[in-house]
């Protein structure tokens, strides 16, 4: 009985550190059209003007990546990362 209680405990352990490795890899970023609203704002679909230095033309279509800071549902705390 002393033996499956410790194969219970060290299977529970194994499990635990298993799945904290599983959160850690879910993506974090997308992607969004956007358009080059000035040499350091880009403004995504939604509307949203976003910082970000570039050297694009004023005007051209891009696509943004953002990082959503693991807050799926906040958008106010994304981060670009890259325009293209």
């Amino acid at each position: 009985m002393r033996t499956l209680t410790k194969i219970t405990g060290v299977l529970g352990i194994i499990a635990f550190f298993s799945l904290i490795g599983i959160v850690g890899r879910f993506e974090s970023t997308y992607t969004m059209h956007g358009v080059i609203a000035s040499p350091s704002t880009v403004q995504d679909d939604r509307g949203h003007l976003w910082g970000y230095d570039t050297n694009l033309q004023v005007g051209s279509d891009v696509m943004i990546t953002f990082d959503n800071n693991n807050t799926d549902t906040i958008i106010y705390d994304d981060k670009v990362i890259d325009v293209k």
